[in-house]
């Protein structure tokens, strides 16, 4: 676990490829496995088998341009919050308050025992995303627990998934936020909004809440994690990176990149909702292997 307020140390690169690999993350939807990825599927296509989500309105976007408190404008460039005009789910009730918990950032499983955890992303912004089902039929078929982050927005479009899932004790449900923002610098109240919406959605579809929150995108500043654990979830981020959003990362380049970066307490990042172009190939060899190797897959709170 990394300790509230401690940096995360990323690889150096130079600000001007930062800022076009977020720019393509943004314009593609949900693309979260490390500081850089390329190649988006822009073109609209899903991977064969995957469900699209539902045909939903989508609210037009609303400019916020006000700097957080403590933040000079001038660092404060505009940003644009989605915040619909009307929701998908109507007459959603308020989920029960959760009892706080330390702020705390989560990366790594606890040390004893031989334990990971496989943690897939079902992010969707405004432009709806899809259910890769075979993920789901694959962990069902060999009996393996997993951690599913997801968002708001990607329940609302997919209640009878999330009914299903929520129901299913193989399964643990976190939060991915609402609409997938960029969250880091927030104004709190719509950092508030985002957490408290998705729970409510979460609540009502599956009787459940999240106790791990993951930021978009992997951002996240004091602020974040002290607010989420306010809310009663720990900061959920993960260990290693399968680069799956990225359709040219083939299956075998996922299994070797697992191979290679897994070791005792490591939380595994992969995307179900569409984007995880060879993910669903590539799992059945990866718990084939890791558990040939001594390795025991357990829900993320389970291992705490």
């Amino acid at each position: 676990m990394t300790g509230f307020g401690q940096e995360q140390h990323w690889p150096s690169w130079p600000l001007a490829a930062i800022a076009a690999a977020t720019l393509a993350l943004a314009a593609a939807g949900c693309r979260v496995a490390g500081p850089l990825i390329t190649g988006n599927g822009t073109d609209g296509r899903l991977p064969a088998g995957v469900e699209p989500a539902q045909s939903v309105h989508l609210p037009r976007p609303v400019s916020q341009t006000v700097a957080p408190p403590g933040v000079p404008p001038a660092l404060y460039p505009p940003r644009s919050f989605h915040l619909p005009d009307r929701a998908l789910l109507t007459n959603v009730p308020r989920a029960p308050a959760l009892a706080p918990v330390d702020p705390e950032v989560v990366r790594y499983l606890k040390p004893s025992g031989n334990y990971v955890a496989l943690t897939f992303d079902a992010c969707q912004t405004m432009k709806p995303a899809g259910y890769d089902r075979a993920i789901i039929r694959v962990l069902r078929e060999t009996n393996t627990p997993a951690t599913l982050m997801l968002s708001g927005r990607w329940m609302e479009t997919h209640p009878g998934a999330t009914r299903d899932l929520g129901h299913d004790p193989l399964f643990e449900l976190g939060s991915h936020s609402y609409l997938h923002p960029h969250m880091r610098g927030m104004p709190e109240a719509h950092v508030r909004e985002e957490l408290q919406k998705t729970q409510d959605i979460l609540f009502a579809l599956a009787g459940k809440q999240a106790a791990l929150f993951r930021p978009p995108y992997g951002e996240y500043d004091d602020a974040l994690v002290r607010i989420a654990a306010k809310l009663g979830m720990r900061t959920l981020m993960w260990s290693v990176v399968t680069g799956d959003p990225d359709r040219h990362t083939s299956a075998q380049s996922i299994i070797h990149t697992v191979q290679k970066e897994t070791g005792p307490g490591s939380m595994i990042i992969m995307h179900m909702n569409g984007r995880g172009w060879h993910t669903a190939e590539a799992l059945p060899t990866i718990i084939r292997d890791l558990r040939a190797r001594g390795y025991t897959f357990v829900k993320v709170s389970d291992a705490l």
